[in-house]
């Protein structure tokens, strides 16, 4: 069994009976929100820091996320929770606990997530480039404009395995999850207005 110590590290350690997250989280109105009409959200929310900080010993310990997921569940008591909650946690359908999820870890990260709005905002100029016709008065200024395009490409190529791995780091490496998320109307450009999802 983990001890107090084995939490220290995470930037929320689990709380304990009696504690709430809201005053942690005022400033993330999805969390505070997900709160409304929803069982366990106290267990709820020790399940999410459990599972997504870095520097949860569960995360360091179970680097698969369904076992790490069925460990999680026993330590916090919601393996005993009705069938709906434990789909809700494991199967990432429920859009409002995607979005806590999501901002969540965004917010834990932000330093990466951070690095991951740069880099992508770079992928797209770079992509706006490209769609410029590569013409020019005579043949050598098109294959020099030809040339340019190529080492774009290059560029893209490098800047979208960097976000693969960022994403990965940003998510624990939980492609289920990512692949969740990818559905919602979720972007840095978003997150940058303050309009997360639309």
């Amino acid at each position: 069994m983990f001890t107090d110590k084995d939490f220290a590290k995470m930037k929320i350690p689990p709380l304990s009976k009696g504690d709430d997250y809201n005053s942690i989280f005022k400033d993330i109105p999805f969390i505070i929100e997900f709160g409304k009409g929803k069982q366990n959200k106290n267990n709820i929310m020790t399940y999410v820091v459990l599972m997504f900080d870095p520097e949860s010993p569960f995360a360091k310990n179970y680097n698969n996320p369904k076992k790490r997921s069925a460990q999680v569940l026993d330590y916090t008591g919601l393996k005993k929770s009705k069938k709906e909650t434990i789909e809700m946690l494991t199967e990432y359908k429920d859009g409002d606990f995607l979005k806590v999820i999501d901002v969540y870890v965004k917010w834990l990260n932000n330093r990466l997530w951070g690095n991951i709005v740069v880099n992508e905002t770079v992928y797209y100029e770079y992509q706006s480039q490209l769609m410029i016709p590569a013409t020019g008065s005579k043949s050598k200024d098109t294959l020099d404009a030809l040339k340019v395009k190529s080492a774009i490409l290059e560029n893209m190529d490098t800047i979208s395995k960097r976000l693969d791995g960022y994403y990965d780091e940003l998510y624990a490496n939980n492609k289920e999850l990512m692949s969740a998320l990818s559905g919602q109307k979720i972007s840095p450009e978003g997150i940058a207005s303050g309009i997360i999802y639309a």
